[in-house]
């Protein structure tokens, strides 16, 4: 038992130090308080009873102090793949997962929605950067067909230019010829019979040159060869001025420019009808022209330069994915360059003199 008084313990029925009847209930002595202690919060802390415990007893209250919130190691990497190119749509995703599956909001978001914010704007800069590059590319490839078309006019212009001089000079030598004797039929009859007899025999020559032989439709396609891609892309020059047939697929119909001498040109591939009729036979394909992916060689292009008259009865027009067979005389290559890399190359090339329609 504790003595009410002097505050010593002990089990008598009177405290032996001093005198304190313990049997007797004692009034309860409250400490004055100062005014520091009032001043002080209660919270956190409590006062010690008795006489002599004045000063109060602190003790720690835990819940008082709210734990400091960190990032998320989800939210961390979002933000980090965020910068990573195409590993900013994975970076998205983590931070989407983030944000759903922090509802109690334990961690800090900060770096969460900056990674949707980063990652969001390099989707759509990769996306814009992959659109405008097609384009570029298209119409890089564009632009280079028309220059080397041009290319090509422009060097079998100046391939014929030579003829033309060629045939002026002959027919400038041979009238330098008639009027020669001419300005000398003054001397003699003699010399003018002779001038006018050799006059009649230059006549007669000029118009056997200027005559060049022609061929019927049925000639001309008989006197063709089947077109061997490789043979004449290998050696051009051995098939120059020689006449083949080509079954192909129309790719592209272009119209002819000012300087390139042809009206029209095709840009064509191999077509084999074997093929696609087989593919019809096995009912991949209701018709010839829907088969075309059978038959279709996009390995082999040659260019097909038109420059027929449209008056003609055999005249056919050629249209866009016309399956077609054509029938005239290699040139030589048609020269093409890249306006990017100013790399240049050679195409194989015919000038059409008739075509037939095989599907259309």
């Amino acid at each position: 038992m504790k003595c009410p008084k002097c505050g010593a313990e002990t089990t008598e029925k009177f405290c032996p130090y001093c005198g304190s009847d313990l049997q007797q209930p004692q009034p309860t002595v409250q400490q004055p308080t100062s005014p520091q202690q009032n001043s002080i919060p209660k919270t956190g802390y409590s006062y010690a009873s008795g006489a002599n415990n004045a000063a109060p007893t602190y003790h720690s209250n835990s819940n008082s102090v709210s734990a400091k919130k960190k990032h998320s190691i989800i939210g961390i990497a979002a933000f980090i793949l965020s910068f990573l190119g195409p590993l900013a749509l994975i970076g998205v995703i983590l931070a989407i997962i983030d944000l759903i599956k922090d509802k109690s909001k334990s961690h800090k978001h900060g770096l969460t929605i900056a990674a949707l914010v980063i990652g969001g704007w390099m989707l759509i800069s990769i996306t814009t950067t992959k659109m405008l590059m097609k384009n570029y590319d298209a119409l890089n490839t564009a632009s280079n067909i028309a220059e080397s078309n041009e290319a090509t006019d422009s060097s079998k212009a100046v391939e014929e230019e030579p003829e033309t001089t060629d045939i002026t000079s002959e027919s400038t030598e041979k009238e330098e010829q008639v009027t020669e004797p001419a300005e000398n039929i003054e001397s003699t009859a003699n010399e003018e019979q002779v001038a006018e007899s050799e006059e009649n025999t230059e006549s007669v020559e000029n118009e056997s040159i200027s005559e060049e032989p022609t061929m019927t439709k049925d000639e001309f396609i008989a006197s063709c060869a089947e077109l061997n891609y490789k043979d004449i892309a290998r050696e051009p020059e051995k098939y120059v001025g020689q006449n083949f047939y080509f079954t192909c697929y129309v790719n592209d119909v272009r119209e002819g420019g000012l300087l390139s001498g042809y009206q029209k040109y095709f840009v064509t591939y191999a077509f084999d009808m074997d093929k696609a009729q087989k593919a019809v036979n096995d009912g991949w394909a209701d018709d010839i022209q829907e088969a075309k992916y059978y038959g279709w060689d996009a390995d082999i292009c040659v260019w097909i330069m038109d420059n027929r008259d449209e008056s003609d009865p055999d005249y056919i027009k050629v249209l866009n994915n016309d399956i077609i067979t054509v029938y005239g005389t290699f040139t030589g290559m048609t020269e093409t360059k890249n306006s990017l890399t100013n790399e240049k190359g050679e195409q194989v090339s015919l000038d059409v003199k008739y075509v037939d329609l095989l599907a259309q």
